[in-house]
Formats: C-alpha cells, structure tokens, sequence
C-alpha cells in the first residue's frame, strides 16, 4: 500500500512540475513536497523488500545500490539528447547577441 500511494505522489508531484500554472517558487515547492512524500513512502518499504538477509545484506545491498545506479545512468543516458537538441540554436542565438553588443559597443578608433 504504502508503495502504491508513494508511487502515486511522486507521479503526481512530476506532473504538476511538468505543469506549472505560472513560474512561482511556491507551485514548485508543493510539487516537490509531493516527490518527497512519495518517496518517503516508497523506498523505503522498497528497499527493505530488496535486501535479503539470508543472502548478506552487503551483498544484496552492494546490488541495490548498483541497480539504482544503472537506473540513473539510463535516464541521463535518455535524456541528455532531448536536452541538447537545443543547444545549437542557443548557442548561435547568444553568438548574434554578443556579436550585437560588440558592434554596439562606444569604442573608440
């Protein structure tokens, strides 16, 4: 229960962060608040049903933490060409930008 209901706080957490009515301090400390709880209540039941004591806890807690590891590498590993698809045009948008104040710039001969 307590892993179902953490999972449904933090899926609602990312949904109101991906969401947000406006960009106020206070919407996204309350979508937080809710990625907290969530998992607050999720991984630690989570965790105690991965660890098996009749296996040694360093072995099956070395592979939990080698699992969640793998986890996180896969999703920057998913992500990061989603994100870096626009910094080409950021990048020569901050070209013309620099190049405007230069041309602008009160210099003398």
């Amino acid at each position: 229960m307590a892993i179902c209901g953490g999972a449904a706080l933090v899926a609602a957490g990312l949904v109101a962060l991906a969401l947000l009515p406006s960009p106020s301090a206070w919407f996204a400390a309350a979508a937080l608040a809710f990625c907290g709880i969530g998992l607050g209540l999720a991984v630690p039941t989570l965790s105690g049903a991965a660890l098996d004591p009749a296996a040694g806890l360093a072995r099956s807690g070395t592979f939990t933490v080698g699992i969640r590891h793998l986890g996180l590498v896969l999703a920057l590993a998913s992500i990061a060409p989603l994100l870096a698809s626009e910094l080409p045009a950021a990048g020569d948008q901050a070209k013309l930008r620099a190049t405007a104040v230069l041309l602008d710039a009160p210099l003398g001969l």
